[in-house]
């Protein structure tokens, strides 16, 4: 190979490289710290979002079978309905969706995933730190991510005649979490409302890269 023919060491730009399908490299955000991370791509997202949602629904079935039964009259439940619209057995038949709501807040707020998110290898991490965020903020990003909760249970005791405020609510819900799920695309780092307002960003499971002290990062 003449000189002509051999390319530079370290320059990765031109047909040769594109013929050859070289990858795009990964998109980097910086930390507060200094250090850059890799952020999550949409895909991952995606089935991540997915993976997650399985199990909650399977979640939300159990919870549901559970204050199907707490609410029977007599036979598993705690006798007919009372005329009062809150009750020691409405509250108590509650509890079981509990657990759907904290179980993203609190795995974010312990080790920065969800099992989904476990499942294909990103987290959330607080942009100014790079540790998983505090629990106040997984609180929030949780809130704002599951605003669909409060329509699908206030489902469970009203019905959806035209102009009820179960149908109400859960329309401005579900415009509401479309929102925040697509505002991850047009959001500077992929980072989308919900991430804004936390602080927060989801990256790959790789390790922080320290800056490099002359002004650029380390390989």
């Amino acid at each position: 190979m003449t000189d002509q023919q051999r390319p530079e060491v370290g320059d990765d730009s031109g047909p040769a490289d594109l013929g050859r399908g070289r990858k795009t490299p990964a998109k980097q955000v910086t930390l507060g710290t200094g250090d850059t991370m890799t952020l999550a791509d949409y895909g991952q997202r995606f089935r991540a979002r997915i993976a997650d949602s399985i199990l909650i629904g399977i979640g939300f079935a159990v919870a549901s079978f559970v204050k199907f039964w707490i609410d029977l009259p007599g036979a598993g439940g705690f006798g007919p309905p009372m005329p009062s619209p809150v009750t020691p057995r409405l509250v108590l038949s509650y509890v079981a969706f509990v657990p759907l709501f904290l179980y993203e807040i609190v795995a974010v707020a312990w080790r920065g995933k969800t099992l989904g998110m476990w499942s294909m290898g990103i987290r959330v991490v607080s942009i100014k730190t790079g540790h998983a965020p505090s629990m106040l903020a997984s609180f929030w990003r949780g809130t704002l991510l599951a605003w669909l909760v409060l329509p699908v249970l206030s489902l469970l005791l009203y019905d959806l005649s035209p102009g009820s405020d179960a149908t109400f609510l859960l329309l401005l819900s579900a415009i509401w979490v479309l929102l925040v799920h697509l505002s991850v695309f047009w959001g500077e780092d992929r980072r989308g409302w919900h991430d804004l307002i936390t602080g927060t960003v989801v990256v790959t499971a790789d390790p922080p890269r320290p800056a490099d002290p002359l002004g650029g990062d380390t390989a």
